[in-house]
């Protein structure tokens, strides 16, 4: 079980001795973190680490949804004509 984290909720995941999600040997994801298996046991301590996920989804998801400039390329139009 993996949750998403922050720079600030992260160090709770490395304290408890869990790495970030690796699919693949040279893949990491570094925002992904194994939940301890006690807290998994423990459904009130799960919830509280979910929750904290969630919130950390969310706001991952608003910061990807901040409107930004984007360049259009202009379409080349064809000078031949026939």
């Amino acid at each position: 079980l993996y949750f998403k984290t922050s720079e600030k909720s992260r160090a709770r995941y490395e304290a408890a001795g869990m790495g970030p999600f690796r699919p693949r040997p040279k893949v990491t994801l570094k925002t992904l973190f194994g939940v301890p298996v006690e807290i998994i046991e423990d459904s009130e301590a799960l919830t509280g680490w979910a929750h904290e996920a969630i919130a950390r989804q969310e706001a991952a998801g608003l910061e990807k949804e901040k409107p930004r400039a984007r360049k259009r390329k202009k379409k080349r139009r064809d000078t031949h004509h026939h």
